[in-house]
């Protein structure tokens, strides 16, 4: 993975389905003081559509039928075996059907020659296959076993994978074949579904939120930490602050969870649903308001509702123009365009000047000869502005702040209904 310092390998897969037949059932860890011990093992993944056998038994190695063709004069095959995925993402890839992929442990021949386990005690603590790992590393701590605190206060400081595969040769040599789960700043060069390039934590990404992938990697279990809790948020699953939102979804949301893939062999990530006027994803830790009309019902991102509303207040008051009680006002001649065309500047969802939670998805336009003067303003009425969203009534209100000074007459602050940015109708 993308800036990891762990024993360099190549692999590239992912996911995960049990190790096959004939394999013992536990096997104790012997940890010594080094807690980055050396694996000699790296995985060559196919960048082809998986098509390969299943790998073979533990103890049956497949550099047998490699002798028999070199035994024939002919040069042997390197074979690639399929890893079925246990990851189902919603959504769907361009160039693969799935995660599922080839893979070649190598060496080969000293991998399947080891023992098969179906999970390895730790510290009286035991990992099965199939179950999620923290993995230590120079970010997270200095000793083997993570204490419970390190882990509740910041547990993606550690790497997240998924046990595929146990192997060892003793107590003191304990190998897994792992799948990562991605940390959202760990993705690099990676593509989104309309081809675009995503490099690093994307406005969409929750905090607790990881990404899973076909990546993998043997790791030497002594770098093991601690058992890792995920879980698979579904598009259908409400957004963190929604009042029909069940405490279990919340406890949900407030683990790490994933819901989204990562393709290792193309860089492609897996499609997600969008929502609002932007058709942009959701982010499952902000709010979505969802349009009363039943001929609408959409869901609109909170930003994006704040950011039109500002424009509106702005567009008619400007920097000069007093809001008067009756609501009147005047734009000075302003004339501003919301622009929701795709635009590779416009992807973030909050402004980081003093920490405003404002959408940025849309790009104001002036038109006309002065255009020059906000030619590059996306938020122009960022402190001139503020607005609180009112939920508790009927219907929803913003409740806007004048933060200008030197204005003459007219009110401070007053209330403005909500309108759907897609139907135009007043959010009740």
């Amino acid at each position: 993975m993308a800036g990891r310092k762990r024993k360099e390998s190549t692999s590239r897969d992912e996911s995960t389905k049990g190790t096959n037949g004939n394999h013992s059932d536990t096997i104790e860890i012997k940890l010594d003081d080094d807690m980055f011990d050396d694996c000699p093992f790296s995985i060559d993944i196919s960048c082809e559509p998986a098509q390969g056998p299943l790998p073979p038994k533990s103890g049956n190695s497949a550099g047998d039928a490699g002798q028999k063709k070199r035994r024939k004069g002919k040069t042997p095959k390197i074979i690639h075996y399929l890893q079925q995925s246990l990851f189902q993402p919603e959504g769907s890839f361009k160039t693969h059907t799935s995660l599922d992929t080839d893979y070649r442990v190598e060496p080969w021949d000293e991998w399947t020659a080891m023992n098969g386990y179906n999970s390895f005690i730790i510290n009286k603590t035991k990992y099965c296959v199939g179950c999620y790992i923290y993995i230590a590393n120079e970010d997270s701590m200095t000793n083997a076993q993570a204490t419970k605190d390190d882990l509740i206060s910041r547990p993606l400081d550690y790497w997240i994978g998924r046990v595929l595969e146990v192997r060892a040769t003793d107590v003191e040599n304990v190998f897994a074949r792992v799948a990562w789960m991605y940390r959202p700043g760990d993705l690099s060069h990676s593509k989104d579904f309309d081809g675009k390039w995503v490099i690093g934590r994307q406005p969409y990404h929750g905090v607790n939120e990881v990404v899973c992938s076909n990546h993998m990697d043997v790791v030497n279990v002594s770098c093991v930490a601690n058992i890792a809790s995920v879980e698979h948020w579904k598009p259908k699953d409400l957004p963190k602050g929604q009042e029909s939102q069940s405490e279990e979804e919340n406890d949900l949301l407030n683990g790490i969870y994933w819901r989204q893939a990562l393709d290792i062999r193309t860089g492609e990530l897996s499609s997600l649903p969008v929502v609002c006027r932007c058709k942009k994803p959701a982010n499952p830790d902000r709010i979505l308001v969802e349009c009363s009309n039943d001929n609408c019902d959409e869901w609109l991102h909170y930003e994006c509702l704040k950011h039109d509303a500002l424009m509106k207040v702005y567009k008619r008051l400007g920097k000069d123009r007093p809001h008067l009680e009756n609501g009147e006002g005047s734009s000075n001649g302003l004339e501003w365009e919301l622009d929701f065309s795709d635009d590779d500047e416009a992807t973030k969802y909050s402004d980081e000047e003093e920490g405003d939670d404002t959408e940025l998805f849309r790009k104001p336009r002036k038109p006309g000869p002065s255009s020059k003067k906000f030619k590059n303003s996306k938020t122009p009425y960022l402190g001139l502005f503020d607005a609180s969203f009112i939920r508790n009534r009927s219907p929803n209100v913003w409740k806007i702040k004048d933060l200008r000074n030197g204005i003459i007459g007219g009110v401070r602050s007053w209330k403005q209904e909500v309108e759907c940015l897609c139907c135009s109708r007043v959010i009740t």
